[in-house]
């Protein structure tokens, strides 16, 4: 995953960073991986967040995502 963020471009690699950081450190058992070729956060190998860069999609915003296993309604 390091490796995807290290490709970006300055503005996204600087927020995908500063996201990598916030996950490992307030969700340690989330395991870092790639998702569509983004940088993502699984538990129990389900994909629950992931970082989309604006400059891959060429958007005007980047996304931090959530898929449903985030149960963040729970």
């Amino acid at each position: 995953m390091q490796a995807k963020i290290a490709e970006m471009a300055d503005d996204d690699r600087a927020i995908a960073a500063r996201i990598h950081e916030i996950v490992l450190k307030t969700a340690p058992a989330l395991v870092p991986r790639t998702f569509y070729g983004m940088p993502a956060y699984a538990r129990d190998g389900k994909v629950v967040c992931f970082f989309q860069a604006k400059s891959k999609f060429k958007v005007r915003y980047s996304t931090l995502g959530f898929q449903p296993d985030a149960r963040l309604d729970e």
